[in-house]
Parts: C-alpha cells; structure tokens; sequence
C-alpha cells in the first residue's frame, strides 16, 4: 500500500516551513512508508516548490498542488463573496492563519477565472505533476444556517431560476419552518439525506449539480495541462448540505492517474465507492476494550503504590514542597524565556508504525496505558 502526504506550507502570505525543513521531514517517513504523492499548498513560494519537487522526483513521488477553490482565493484577487439565500454575506471560521474558510460564490464566472490565473502566475512553473482542488463546496454548518443555505447571489439566483427553482421561495419556506425545513426522509448511500420538504430537496439537488458543473470545467482546464486532479470530497454523511454531489464530481477524477481525496483505516473500517462506511464492529469492541484495560491499570497501579510511597512522602514533607517549587519557579523562568533549560526545548518520541502492521490488542493496550500514564497527575 502506499500513501499520500498532505503539507500545509502556510497560506498565501504565510510560510510555515522552509524548503529544507519538509525535505527533512519527507526524507524521514520516506524511509519508513512507500509514499506515492505529496499534497502541498499553498504558500506562494515558487523556489519552495522547486526544491521539494526535485527532491521528491527523485524519489519517484508525484508533487500535487493543494490548491483551495471556492475559499482563500479573495485574499488574492477580487473576488464575489458568497451569500445566503436572504442576500446576506455567509460567515467564516478563522482555522490557522492564512486560512480563514471565507467562501466565495461558486457559480462566479470571475471566481472560476481567478483559480485559473492564480494558477498560471503562481505554480504552473513550479514542477507540480497535478492539483488537488480544496473546498470546491459552500460553506458547512460552521458558519451557521446562512452557511448551508448559500450562494443567493444574483448570479446564482438566475442559475437557479434557470433550472425552475426561485430562492425567494425558497427563503420564504425556511423563514415559515424554521429547521424543519431542514428534515430529512432518510439516507441513501453515494447521495446522501433525502429531505421531507420538496422544496428543500428540490435545492439541494440542484446546488450539489450546479456546483459539480464549475468543477467540471476546472478539471478540463487542469487535465489539459497534462496534471492529474485529485478532488476533496466532504464527510459522505453532510456532503449533500455543502453541495457536493458525490457521484457527479467523483466522476472527474475517475481515470486511473487521478486522485480522489478519501481515508478510512482497514483494520476497523471499509468505505466503498458510494462513501458509504461499514465499521467492523466486532474488531472495534476488542480493540476499545483494551485501550479501556490499558488505562485502568495504570490507576490500579497508583491505588496499589499508594501506600508504599505514602510514609515517605509524610517524613519529608518540607523537602519535597521546597523541590517541587523551585522546579516550578524555573519552568516559570523558563517559559517567560528569562532563562533558557535546552532540556525543556526537547523532546523524545517513541515512534510506532501503526499504519503498517495494523491495530492489535497490545497496541491499544499500550495506547490506553500510555495516554492515562502522560495525563495523570
């Protein structure tokens, strides 16, 4: 099996790392996992991408650019922001900097142009081998009701209208029934919730084909470029609320040097073509129980030690009060950075390549115990 690398080189303005430091980081998970492509974004750094891109070409590793579509873009070119379907701006969630989920209208003929043209000015010298395209959706139930019920710009009210749906309407069937507009009739794999209301599933259906039509001719400008495009597909369970139709968009990125952006762990879980997920239950309660077992033994082995240590603590008291404070005082000093301990900037780690060989019954054991161990006090 191999796998692909997703890094987040910072935003546009911001940069995370240095060439020098991926590399460093690459060169070490290349050593342990056979890695067939690496997704980064989306600082601007061209000789960034040069760099890394020789070094993984030299490894036989694909370079895909992670390129946000329907988000980030207006902080580098003018942009129409999207709006719900009452007219009004859609909120935004500020995850890190240079990424604020600030999502533009995806029907904007402007805002499909500005993906292309930040493509051609800032990457497409760069070496990539493909792109993988971000948020090609709306915005989620992060940024509220307006969120999902979004884009009612003018330019989307008359693609709407086109297909006989009026937004207006629309607005005037949430704003009588308030969430309820929102219930679903059930789940159908590889489409997703079904809703009660027509109108509803009447909007829903045409803003996931809407939106699949813009990414389809993003992925022909990119395929003929010669790249290989990899899509970012949304949670299967609220891909529908975003716009995303899974089956119309998978079909983009179906060809055998394509990529579609999923992950499920075989050990505990399978996820078909449709997205849908079938857990095995049975391997998921043997493994829980002994992570549970691996963090009950260590407070069994506290309970147990207890009064062995507890004389010792009663005689020297004083001691160990004073100890413990100066040792506090200097990890005050230390934080504050009047002092520097190079010991309290290090850090060891006890790696353990879990994805390779798979859950047992002693990792979830040492997992649990581990984690009671390092969060007791």
């Amino acid at each position: 099996m191999e796998y692909m690398l997703q890094v987040f080189a910072g935003g546009w303005h911001t940069q995370n790392y240095t060439a020098d430091d991926i590399i460093k980081r690459l060169n070490t998970i290349t050593d342990i996992v056979p890695v067939r492509a690496v997704l980064i974004g989306w600082n601007l750094n061209a000789g960034l991408y040069r760099t890394v891109g020789d070094f993984l070409h030299s490894r036989s590793i694909d370079m895909i650019l992670w390129l946000p579509v329907f988000s980030e873009t207006g902080d580098l070119l003018p942009s129409e922001e999207a709006l719900d379907i009452n007219g009004r701006p859609v909120g935004s969630l500020a995850l890190q900097e240079g990424e604020n989920f600030a999502f533009s209208c995806p029907l904007s003929e402007n805002n499909m142009h500005n993906v292309q043209q930040i493509y051609e000015t800032y990457f497409s010298d760069c070496g990539f081998d493909g792109v993988f395209l971000d948020k090609i959706r709306t915005q989620s139930f992060v940024g509220g009701i307006s969120g999902v019920l979004s884009c009612g710009c003018p330019a989307c009210r008359k693609a709407y209208a086109e297909h006989g749906l009026s937004l207006f309407h629309v607005s005037e069937a949430y704003a009588e029934k308030g969430d309820a507009f929102l219930e679903t009739a059930g789940y159908v794999p590889g489409t997703g919730f079904t809703f009660t209301d027509p109108l509803a599933e009447q909007f829903f259906e045409l803003k996931g084909k809407l939106i699949a039509e813009r990414i389809a001719e993003l992925c022909r400008y990119f395929h003929a470029k010669g790249l290989t495009v990899g899509l970012d597909l949304y949670a299967p369970l609220l891909s529908r609320f975003v716009g995303q139709s899974y089956r119309e968009i998978s079909a983009e990125a179906s060809s055998g040097d394509d990529l579609i952006y999923s992950s499920s762990n075989p050990d505990v879980a399978t996820d078909d073509e449709d997205g849908k997920i079938t857990y095995k239950t049975g391997r998921v309660f043997m493994m829980t129980v002994f992570v549970v077992l691996g963090i009950s033994v260590v407070f069994l082995l506290l309970a147990a030690s207890l009064k062995v240590v507890r004389p010792f603590i009663e005689k020297y008291t004083d001691i160990i009060a004073i100890i413990g404070g100066t040792l506090i005082i200097v990890f005050g000093l230390h934080e504050t950075g009047i002092i520097t301990v190079n010991v309290l900037n290090s850090e060891k780690r006890l790696n353990i390549a879990i994805e390779r060989s798979g859950m047992n019954c002693f990792k979830a054991f040492l997992l649990g115990f581990l984690f009671s161990f390092a969060w007791t006090p």
